[in-house]
């Protein structure tokens, strides 16, 4: 269709231009988008699944007359939102040389009647992915090399409206201007006609450096915060508060550089109680076993839903036990994702799986004479472990193979990681951060009384390192400050460490610690 309303409510007509967010079709008035390309007309479109039949813009794709798209009518597929946590692009800080990694993630789709069938078939720069529906049973993570396009996709059977619906997706990934909430787990790609949030922090990412101009400098920070193969990575913050006579000013400014409109903040719920185990490289928070009762905090009085799988959730009850507190129990949390929202907008993805990565008995690391546990003090010390191969024995081929892939210089033997000989004994695991004997060095360089003689356990070595690395020298003692003194006083000292990955790690060393001291 040729015009279209703007978020101001102003008709535009369809050009070669930057009409990129708040369009909506002046009939029905889903939310469209601009097509155009040097062999089309520019001309503005529904996105998939949102045109209704009735309107008057209404025109299916030749492909989707000939029912190419269609699902089968006795076994329907959810469609997901294309703003989904669970399915879609996502761009996370790794512990690792990368940096940023950019990934699509594939959710577990629920089959209570277990009748689809097909498959997706995901091809980009880093090889070919074929994933079948019943693979799709499980949240899948396919790595990505920025590039335009980022990839193709094809289905078949059952899933070809699902994989219509990820090259949607890939199709809105260009060179220049791509924008992903900054989260430590990993962050959502913000859609073209999504709007940004006042307070929020979010990386912008582009093949080429990008300097913002001076009016738009004077509103926000920006920062560049690391690379993507060789795609640059902007972190920026919009403005907390405006002032009310400058708001319409300032949000003309951002709207303008971001070509997104810019809003308030909306409501947010936030994990309180109980910890997970992990969070998971897809951004899920992560439970050995289904926690009796979760906690939650509000940042004001909207409704917290939970949205999954029937026999997950059917159970579960959601109950208010103040203005910002609410109780959920009666989850029976499985490999498929649970949605917890707030007012309809999805906060984060709970699920339970085995957690076998970072824990006291998780991994473990031999020679040909000695075998230790990765997170405890070694038998040798570092010189003696540098000198020697070391293998490390993961429980499983696909977590070694997991671990084997972001460390480039070690080798794969089954279930085994194998450190040659004569070099340092130091991998990476992913949002995890590095593992490294424990050294003396390292003990100094956390405590502040030079004649600190306690023995560091040894995921506590792990921990505080990983805590240098994210936070600094100064956060690694407030942590240990903690773990040694878990008084409230100390606690409130950590700031920013509460809300992040490493709290559940942090407060787990605590009790260990002090269950050695017969505390």
């Amino acid at each position: 269709m040729r015009w279209a309303k703007n978020y101001r409510g102003e008709i535009v007509e369809a050009q070669r231009g930057n009409y990129a967010y708040g369009l909506e079709c002046p009939y029905c008035k889903e939310p469209v988008y601009l097509r155009s390309g040097h062999d089309r007309r520019p001309h503005f479109a529904h996105f998939s699944n949102r045109a209704k039949p009735d309107c008057e813009n209404y025109s299916p794709s030749h492909e989707l007359s000939l029912g190419v798209y269609s699902q089968a009518a006795h076994n329907p597929i959810p469609l997901f939102k294309k703003n989904s946590l669970q399915v879609g692009l996502f761009l996370a800080k790794r512990s690792t040389p990368v940096g940023f990694e950019i990934f699509l993630r594939l959710p577990s789709l629920y089959n209570g009647q277990n009748g689809w069938d097909g498959q997706v078939v995901i091809q980009h720069r880093l090889g070919e992915k074929t994933l079948t529906s019943n693979q799709l049973t499980n949240v899948s993570i396919v790595s990505l090399s920025p590039q335009t396009p980022l990839f193709k996709c094809y289905g078949s059977g059952d899933l070809i409206e699902f994989a219509h619906n990820l090259l949607l997706q890939a199709d809105e990934f260009n060179d220049e201007f791509n924008i992903f909430r900054a989260v430590e787990s990993g962050g959502r790609a913000v859609l073209k006609d999504e709007a940004l949030e006042c307070g929020t922090t979010y990386w912008v990412v582009g093949s080429a450096v990008l300097t913002p101009p001076s009016e738009v400098l004077e509103l926000v920070d920006w920062t560049l915060k690391g690379m993507v193969s060789k795609w640059y990575v902007y972190e920026t913050t919009l403005p907390t508060i405006f002032a009310e006579h400058k708001f319409s000013q300032h949000q003309a400014v951002l709207s303008d550089f971001f070509n997104r409109l810019i809003k308030v903040r909306k409501a947010r719920a936030f994990l309180l109680h109980p910890y997970p185990h992990h969070i998971d490289q897809d951004g899920a928070y992560i439970y050995p076993q289904s926690p009796d009762v979760i906690f939650l905090k509000r940042s004001s009085r909207k409704v917290i839903s939970i949205e999954g799988p029937p026999n997950l959730i059917g159970y579960a009850r959601v109950k208010e036990l103040s203005d910002d507190t609410v109780k959920i129990d009666g989850l029976n949390l499985g490999k498929e994702d649970v949605i917890i929202s707030i007012d309809g907008v999805e906060q984060f993805l709970i699920r339970s799986e085995k957690c076998e990565l970072i824990q006291p008995t998780g991994i473990y690391a031999h020679t040909e004479t000695d075998t230790w546990n990765i997170l405890q003090a070694p038998p040798l010390n570092r010189d003696q472990i540098n000198a020697l191969e070391v293998k490390i024995k993961f429980s499983n081929l696909k977590l070694a193979t997991r671990i084997a892939a972001i460390n480039s210089k070690s080798l794969i033997n089954g279930v085994e990681i194998v450190l040659e000989s004569n070099t340092e004994k130091l991998f990476f695991a992913n949002g995890f951060g590095r593992i490294l004997p424990e050294s003396s060095n390292f003990l100094k360089s956390v405590s502040n009384n030079p004649n600190d003689a306690r023995h560091l356990l040894g995921n506590e070595v792990w921990l505080y390192s990983l805590t240098r690395e994210k936070f600094g020298i100064r956060a690694s003692q407030l942590v240990r400050d903690y773990i040694e003194s878990p008084e409230s006083k100390c606690l409130s000292m950590l700031g920013p460490i509460l809300q992040s990955t490493l709290m559940p790690y942090i407060r787990a060393a605590k009790a260990l610690l002090h269950n050695q001291k017969g505390i």
